[in-house]
């Protein structure tokens, strides 16, 4: 998607590529290019089956680091948990605040270290930097 109004461009899901082109575009030095790619890089996460303690402390880390995160709103006014109800999160970020966000989840309880990893694995499948891509489907893997 794409606005263009006098001398102004607005540019939506761009790839890392074209980030790095843009910047290149207009006399930015390589080395900030290499700096700065990651926080151009911006991404939507949903993670699903969370516990109510879960969903509380991924908003909480997430705005800690400038980035969003969307929680039923439960979660935002610490109505009482339910025994058995998984919640949902809705993350929203630069791919720098995400990966500032994982080990930082990686040292939470309540289970969060094994979210912190499926995310970083999700993350290094999307941007291509995973070397082994499995599929998990109803308990059987597929080695691609």
């Amino acid at each position: 998607m794409i606005s263009i109004v006098g001398g102004i461009i607005i540019e939506k899901g761009l790839t890392p590529e074209a980030i790095n082109s843009r910047m290149r575009e207009i006399g930015v030095d390589p080395r900030g290019v290499a700096i700065m790619a990651d926080k151009f890089e911006h991404y939507q996460v949903r993670i699903f089956d969370l516990t109510f303690r879960q969903a509380a402390i991924i908003k909480q880390e997430m705005l800690a680091r400038g980035a969003e995160a969307a929680v039923p709103w439960q979660v935002c006014s610490w109505e009482k948990e339910e025994t058995g109800y998984t919640y949902q999160a809705f993350l929203s970020g630069t791919r720098r605040q995400l990966d500032q966000f994982i080990p930082k989840l990686k040292q939470q309880p309540f289970g969060l270290e094994k979210i912190a990893a499926k995310l970083e694995t999700a993350l290094n499948n999307y941007s291509g930097a995973a070397t082994d891509f499995k599929l998990l489907i109803q308990g059987k893997t597929y080695d691609l």
